[in-house]
């Protein structure tokens, strides 16, 4: 009788032990805060940056702020006054420092990118007259890298860096045909190429980035209405379509890949109709809305980036007022 309890259960335990080396799996965690949590929301969770000096930071809409060099820097934009050339930069969001102005005419509706070691600033409007130069600094001084491209003098375009280039695509000009579908790309800010245009209409206020290894452009204004129209590409050169998005159609909003999805912050629907909505998705074809409890106010022409490891927002037009307001996202 002992001797076979001794065996039964040294069988049990034999058969455990198989269990748990061979058949169990850890369980998803459940964490709000985790991008790899099964409940995890990207940009649900918001703060607004309350106490931040202004001396380089004011009201503003269609200025650039990208991350380079370990701090956040935030470029040019528009006052409703001014046009404005300065730039500043953060370690944490809200003391920031200045630097010397950029290189040439003051400047909204240009962007800026982070290539080679550099960051780079290209076109935009002036207030009197659309730009197609480009300047960059190392961090220290600015320089100009070149007063004029090939590509006609615009902005509202979009820009990103992919498979070791520099892209501008789309943009407004007051050049017929005004809005345009054109791909340019450069491996040094200097000579640009001109390849085939894209299969998309032109268009002004769209966002392009890069996502999962592919180059995607969403929405904008193609002079008629305010597109949801989504587009990849694996090379920049051949495009296919991905269908249109759930969310209304808009114009100068944000998209940031941010935690492994796509992150899509406000804009503007119709004329003077600003949007406070934020979508997200992980693949580019299934989106959801956040419903988040306290987030930014609607608006347009916006800036947001990714900087350590938080979604950062800044400023924008709310119809006639300018928002001066600041926000980060988890």
């Amino acid at each position: 009788m002992h001797r076979d309890t001794l065996h039964l259960s040294a069988g049990t335990i034999f058969a455990a032990l198989i269990i748990i080396g061979c058949g169990y799996r850890e369980q998803p965690r459940s964490n709000p805060f985790d991008p790899d949590s099964t409940d995890y929301t990207p940009a649900a969770y918001w703060e607004h940056i309350s106490n931040y000096n202004s001396s380089y930071f004011n009201s503003r809409c269609g200025q650039s702020v990208i991350a380079f060099n370990g701090k956040m820097w935030q470029i040019g934009g528009y006052d409703g006054s001014n046009y404005m050339n300065n730039s500043a930069y953060t370690s944490d969001g809200r003391s920031w420092d200045g630097s010397a102005g950029i290189p040439g005419p003051s400047r909204a509706g240009h962007r800026a990118l982070v290539f080679g070691g550099k960051l780079y600033v290209i076109g935009g409007y002036s207030g009197s007259s659309y730009l197609n130069d480009v300047v960059a600094t190392e961090g220290t001084s600015w320089y100009t890298v070149a007063s004029n491209t090939a590509f006609t003098p615009r902005a509202f375009f979009g820009a990103t860096v992919f498979n070791g280039r520099m892209w501008v695509i789309g943009g407004h000009s007051s050049n017929a045909p005004y809005y345009y579908n054109e791909l340019w790309y450069s491996s040094n800010g200097t000579t640009w190429t001109n390849t085939t245009p894209g299969p998309f209409s032109g268009r002004e206020g769209c966002e392009v980035f890069v996502f999962n290894n592919r180059l995607w452009l969403i929405g904008g204004f193609d002079g008629t209405a305010r597109l949801n129209d989504i587009w990849s590409s694996s090379d920049g050169f051949s495009w296919q379509a991905q269908g249109f998005a759930p969310f209304t159609g808009r114009t100068h909003f944000t998209a940031t890949v941010f935690n492994k999805h796509i992150v899509i912050i406000g804009g503007e629907s119709m004329p003077g109709v600003k949007l406070a909505d934020i979508w997200y998705s992980a693949d580019g074809a299934m989106w959801q809305q956040v419903n988040t409890p306290a987030g930014p106010a609607a608006r347009s022409d916006h800036a947001a980036t990714v900087y350590k490891n938080k979604l950062w927002l800044f400023g924008g037009s709310n119809s006639s007022v300018l928002a001066s307001d600041n926000w980060f996202a988890y």
